[in-house]
């Protein structure tokens, strides 16, 4: 379970220049009393403004900055990473500051808010407004002496509150895009059809291609594209977007920046099942946008893989079986496939990952594809798990 918890003003005000506006009477005690024991997570800000790591807790920090280090703390470069180190069978607590707070809203099963009555004009960082009318409100208790007056509520998301929905920025390409749908369908737990993720697609096909921008083969920026597309995805109030594109990676640090909602990246995913699956080398699959922009590399890199790309030659058959046989609808040459697989097995990889989401409409029609990592198969398990749905049918490397 997740629960946020705050103190804030009659208007949401939160803090003002970096620091809490509000340190009423037992408010301290109250939150050291509820959080201990329990792992808390928080942005860098809210870090750097603490003498040191809480103690008697597990320490959680969110940061965009690679190569950052909080000494006593676990250290994650998104709130994707974040909510996969989460054991959704305890209580984890989110602490602040604003924009973490809003990351995570979603997601929250709890709000823990100790309510102030008073308010501070100046405040410049505040806590997202949400419907209350998703909520059951329950009065815990008032702050005896509290100094101005204040009492902590509790916030329950409501079981028949509106569901979580999934965005989905696809057509990069069209089939891969449906093929996804197809799966995170397939994949979710369900009874009848209300028990499914509720899905906004936006498929442009026009989106210029991302390995020829990124290899300098076209001038045409896909990015514009992609923003604008996030963007009237979350004006459609989705609660997460996903990117079934291995190659536009390339730029989810732009996009994210674009949006509030959480984009997972289908890149750190992957690499993070393959570690948890216990895999040691991993041979990359992918077009040649993503081997340029080193995307798996570097991330196999960051979480102590091995890792091998194909020869030349057969880079460039891949990039044949890519965009000459599926992105065009042909015939896929099977053979040459697991003629590139086996050569990246014979140079000591224990598993290859299918970083390109066309590749797994080839895997879908193989006799045998054991050693594969769909990286499709890992962003459909993330995604059911993101929206709070319990993933099934998955291979042996997943876990509920």
């Amino acid at each position: 379970m997740i629960t946020i918890i705050a103190s804030v003003g009659r208007n949401l005000e939160l803090g003002y220049k970096n620091d809490l506006i509000w340190r009423v009477k037992g408010d301290l005690p109250h939150f050291r009393r509820t959080t201990s024991g329990h792992t808390v997570v928080m942005g860098q800000n809210t870090f750097e403004s603490l003498p040191a790591a809480l103690p008697d807790r597990r320490n959680i920090v969110v940061t965009l900055d690679p190569g950052y280090v909080a000494d006593g703390a676990e250290v994650v470069h998104s709130i994707e990473e974040a909510l996969s180190r989460l054991d959704h069978n305890e209580e984890s607590f989110i602490i602040g500051g604003g924009s973490i707070y809003r990351a995570f809203l979603p997601f929250a099963d709890r709000l823990c808010l100790t309510e102030v009555d008073d308010s501070f004009p100046d405040a410049d960082t505040y806590f997202p407004s949400f419907d209350k009318e998703k909520y059951t409100r329950t009065v815990l208790f008032p702050l005896e002496g509290a100094e101005p007056a204040a009492t902590v509520v509790q916030y329950d998301r409501r079981r028949d509150a509106d569901p979580l929905t999934l965005g989905v920025l696809g057509g990069l390409g069209p089939a891969a895009s449906a093929y996804f749908l197809e799966m995170i369908t397939e994949h979710t737990a369900a009874t009848c059809d209300q028990d499914h993720i509720d899905v906004l697609l936006s498929s442009r096909a026009s989106t210029p291609d991302r390995t020829a921008f990124i290899t300098g083969k076209s001038d045409k920026n896909p990015l514009p594209v992609m923003i604008r597309d996030a963007r009237y995805l979350e004006s459609c109030n989705v609660s997460a977007i996903v990117i079934p594109c291995n190659t536009a990676h390339y730029f989810i640090d732009e996009i994210r920046h674009a949006v509030s909602v959480p984009v997972p990246s289908i890149i750190t995913e992957t690499v993070a099942h393959i570690k948890r699956a216990g895999y040691k080398k991993a041979g990359i699959l992918a077009t040649d946008g993503t081997l340029r922009a080193r995307s798996y590399q570097i991330e196999c890199e960051r979480k102590g893989l091995g890792w091998e790309v194909p020869s030349a030659e057969d880079q460039a058959a891949l990039m044949e079986l890519i965009y000459g046989d599926v992105k065009q609808g042909g015939a896929i040459d099977t053979d040459k496939f697991k003629r590139i697989c086996r050569a990246l097995f014979d140079r000591g990889c224990d598993t290859l990952i299918l970083g390109c989401t066309e590749l797994s409409l080839i895997k879908r029609i193989l006799d045998d594809d054991s050693g594969l990592t769909d990286s499709l198969e890992v962003l459909a398990y993330t995604a059911i798990k993101l929206c709070g749905k319990t993933p099934c049918g998955f291979g042996k490397d997943f876990t509920a």
